[in-house]
C-alpha cells in the first residue's frame, strides 16, 4: 500500500507531520512525501520515506498511483494540487479553524489538542482505523552527526515565515535563559545575529550554518 503525505512548509510544521509518517509505517506503508525544496533534506535517509517529491515533480508525479493521500497542509494550494493526483482516497487534516477563531474572539478556552495527533488522527481516518496511540514526532536520518552536539539539548527556531508570526527578540532570550537552567540548547534557522550573545551556558547557534 502506497501512501503520500502533502506538507509544503514550514520546518516545524514539516517535523511535526513525521507523526503521522511513523504511523502509517509502523502499518508497513510505502510513504512518499511532497514538499517544497528547502525541506526535502529532511528525509534524506529517512528510512520511513521511499521517495521524498517537489512541486517541481508534479507532471512525473501525477502519473503515480497512491492508495491514500494525506493533505496535512490543508490550504487552497494542495487542495489543487491533491485534486489532480490519483489516489484511492483522499483525507484533509482538521485543522480546527473555526473553534481556535471562535476561542479568540469569544474570550474562552479551548480544548488543546496537539497538532500531532490531528494528524495521527486524519491518518487513521485515511485507513478507517481507530486511534489508540499516537506516536510523538522525530526525524529519522542516516546521515552523519553534526559536530559538538552534547547527547540531549532542546532546540529553538526564533524565525517565522511571516513577521506577524514572530516573537520578539528579546522574549526568545528569556526563554533561553530559562532553558539553558535545564538543558543545553541549539539554536536553528537562516539569520546570524547576536540575538542570543552573551546568554552563557551550553548553547550552539547553528543559525544559517546548516542546509535547511
Amino acid at each position: 500500500m502506497r501512501a503520500l503525505i502533502v506538507r509544503l512548509s514550514a520546518l516545524g510544521d514539516v517535523v511535526v507531520t513525521t507523526s503521522a509518517l511513523e504511523f502509517l509505517h509502523q502499518r508497513g506503508w510505502a510513504v512518499h512525501y511532497l514538499t517544497r525544496p528547502p525541506f526535502a533534506g529532511l528525509f534524506r535517509g529517512d528510512p520511513r520515506v521511499e521517495r521524498v517529491w517537489t512541486p517541481e515533480d508534479l507532471p512525473e508525479l501525477r502519473s503515480v498511483p497512491f492508495d491514500l493521500i494525506l493533505d496535512l497542509h490543508s490550504k487552497p494550494l494542495t487542495w489543487r494540487i491533491v485534486r489532480r493526483l490519483s489516489a484511492g482516497k483522499k483525507v484533509r487534516v482538521r485543522k480546527r479553524t473555526l473553534a481556535r477563531r471562535l476561542a479568540v474572539w469569544l474570550k474562552r478556552p479551548l480544548r488543546e489538542i496537539p497538532v500531532y495527533r490531528l494528524h495521527c488522527e486524519a491518518a487513521a481516518r485515511g485507513l478507517g482505523v481507530s486511534l489508540s496511540f499516537c506516536p510523538p514526532p522525530k526525524l529519522q536520518t542516516q546521515g552523519e552527526r553534526l559536530p559538538d552536539l552534547p547527547p540531549s539539548y532542546g532546540v529553538l527556531a526564533p524565525e517565522g515565515g511571516f513577521p506577524t508570526k514572530e516573537w520578539p527578540g528579546e522574549r526568545w532570550r528569556e526563554l533561553a535563559q530559562i532553558l539553558l537552567r535545564k538543558t543545553p540548547l541549539v539554536v536553528v534557522g537562516t539569520r546570524s545575529d547576536s540575538l542570543f550573545e552573551g546568554l552563557g551556558g551550553p548553547l550552539l547557534d547553528l543559525r544559517g550554518k546548516t542546509a535547511v
